[in-house]
């Protein structure tokens, strides 16, 4: 306003100042909506299209919302001359940021933090998820590593295996599965003389999962003697952890480039088309021992000390969240650089309790995965060798947490097979266990309902053994002094 004049100098939206009379009015709260979406590229500014349906053939000032001015977004104050019940606005991105986020990563963003109280610290971990957002980008991918050979045979002549009989339904999921496989550049069309057949596996949600039968390949190659982590070793390195964070890769194997004197040997076949796989297929034998090396490659000084890996599945811990900050954002760095992509579903982020390996892990103790209990506790009583040998085996997963493991077993412990011929054969034949046996069962199943925990060894201090046996069984305690 310019003294006695009552005139108003503003600028237009095309940069423009220009001098109008001053009249006073009323506020009208009516939103303008816009045209079209838009991206704005960091530091840059750019005249939208916005529309607004009650006024047309007005000249009106735009004033933005609240909200508008405190977020990366800057529009200003403007005049508006509306044509058609439509107007132009100039909106100025402010924002550091050189790229823009899909919703499913902001979401996961979200998501995985959102359990964190403190706000710096959620924000300073959603920094560093947002600066390696590639992370968690679904678009198939192919580490940057040299080509990898898993699968000598040396002089072996090349096995083909005859497909196996399917139905006109299963041919179907066979062709599109492969369909999949190939648009993503995980396989590629072959003339080898190799084969092996494919099998569809019934998964818990009754949808099929496409695999190949690699046994008799996987019987002639030279196995690779790659160790892979121990597991209660690496329980052991996190006894005075109190942050973790888990990993899990989407699709680890198909990430991982196959050397092409290896892709003839993965060769399969639909009913029409003769393919081999440009990736570690799942199935291959030495599939696990390849991928651990790899992972302990990358991972490189870090392994160890505050970050560890089983084949596909990776942990980092620290004591402090400071410390924690520090780490997810090496590894995080570490894994963009080698191109690696992650499944945001399975990752957990800076949590102080988190299951691994089928065990929870919180603040230096550790349990039997409630998930993987639940399961055990749902089973009913066996029918078969087979099924009382799964049993056994699975709840011997957990036998340090049970005392006197090896005596309560015992009944049921003969279903297990002792000879290769048992195990490839499998016991099939229809049981009736006996009361004992039945009490094993049960008194297992009772063992497991307990609350089962354990403190996880301190390395730094001395140990001390405590030992007993008797005829049925041997035992051990390690104490820590």
């Amino acid at each position: 306003l310019f003294g006695d004049q009552q005139q108003l100098t503003i600028p237009d939206q095309y940069g423009q100042r220009i001098t109008i009379s001053y009249v006073e009015s009323t506020f009208i709260n009516q939103p303008a909506l816009l045209v079209n979406q838009i991206t704005l590229p960091p530091y840059s500014q750019t005249l939208v299209d916005i529309t607004y349906r009650i006024y047309n053939d007005k000249d009106l000032i735009f004033e933005p919302q609240l909200n508008h001015l405190s977020n990366c977004i800057l529009i200003p104050h403007t005049l508006l001359n509306i044509r058609n019940h439509e107007a132009k606005v100039l909106m100025i991105n402010k924002h550091l940021r050189t790229e823009c986020y899909s919703d499913q990563i902001r979401k996961h963003i979200g998501e995985s933090t959102k359990h964190i109280d403190n706000e710096k610290h959620r924000l300073a971990v959603q920094d560093i998820l947002r600066r390696n957002k590639i992370l968690f980008d679904r678009t198939p991918s192919i580490i940057n590593i040299p080509l990898q050979t898993a699968i000598k045979t040396g002089d072996h002549p090349p096995i083909y295996s005859k497909q196996y009989s399917s139905s006109y339904e299963d041919q179907e999921i066979k062709v599109q599965e492969t369909q999949k496989l190939l648009e993503r550049g995980q396989i590629e069309e072959s003339t080898s003389p190799w084969s092996s057949p494919i099998v569809l596996v019934k998964k818990k949600d009754k949808t099929m999962r496409f695999c190949i039968d690699y046994r008799r390949l996987n019987a002639i190659t030279i196995k690779n003697a790659f160790p892979l982590s121990c597991i209660e070793d690496i329980f052991d390195q996190l006894s005075d952890a109190v942050y973790y964070t888990k990993f899990d890769f989407k699709s680890g194997y198909f990430q991982v480039p196959l050397s092409k004197e290896d892709r003839a040997k993965t060769a399969f076949s639909t009913r029409d088309s003769h393919y081999q796989f440009t990736v570690l297929p799942q199935g291959i034998g030495n599939g696990p021992a390849t991928f651990q090396r790899l992972i302990n490659h990358i991972l490189g000084p870090a392994g160890w000390k505050y970050a560890l890996a089983y084949i596909d599945d990776v942990i980092i811990y620290s004591k402090t969240f400071e410390e924690h900050l520090s780490h997810l954002n090496e590894i995080c760095g570490i894994l963009k650089s080698a191109r690696f992509r992650l499944n945001p579903e399975k990752c957990e982020i800076a949590r102080t309790q988190t299951d691994y390996l089928g065990h929870q892990i919180s603040n230096g103790e550790i349990r039997p995965s409630s998930y993987n209990i639940s399961g055990l506790l749902n089973t009913k009583i066996p029918q078969t060798p087979d099924e009382a040998c799964k049993i056994v085996k699975a709840a011997e997963y957990y036998r340090k947490f049970i005392p006197n493991f090896s005596q309560i077993a015992e009944p049921i412990r003969k279903f297990v097979p002792t000879t290769r011929t048992q195990r490839k054969k499998g016991q099939k034949t229809m049981i009736t266990l006996t009361q004992d046996e039945i009490n094993a069962f049960d008194q297992l199943k009772h063992h497991l309902t307990t609350d089962l925990v354990l403190r996880l060894p301190n390395i730094k201090f001395p140990f001390k053994v405590q030992t007993d046996a008797s005829d049925e069984g041997i035992g051990a305690v390690l104490l820590q002094i």
